[in-house]
């Protein structure tokens, strides 16, 4: 056994079911909120495609509103976000 590996020496964490099933739910949720931080990606992602695309038609008050609504979301997520990661320990 290699000298620097003594292991009486330390006593490990002490783990309890209460404690892992805690840990298990938090990346639970943090993998829902990337989830759904990855929907909200896709669906604004497809609302300014579909906004250039209208632009590109000559549509251009439809396609103005597909980009005001692209950015309101945007804005309303990032809210979202941030007061959601202020009171919750899912972003930490």
């Amino acid at each position: 056994m290699h000298p620097d590996l003594h292991f009486e020496q330390y006593d490990p964490p002490h783990l309890t079911e209460k404690a892992l099933l805690a840990e298990r739910e938090r990346r639970r949720a943090r993998r829902q909120a990337a989830l759904l931080a990855a929907a909200g990606l896709l669906a604004q992602l497809g609302l300014i495609l579909w906004g250039a695309l209208l632009l590109r038609m000559g549509m251009a008050a439809s396609a103005m509103a597909c980009l005001g609504c692209a950015a309101l979301s945007a804005a309303g997520c990032g809210l979202l976000v941030a007061v959601l990661g202020r009171k919750t320990e899912v972003f930490s």
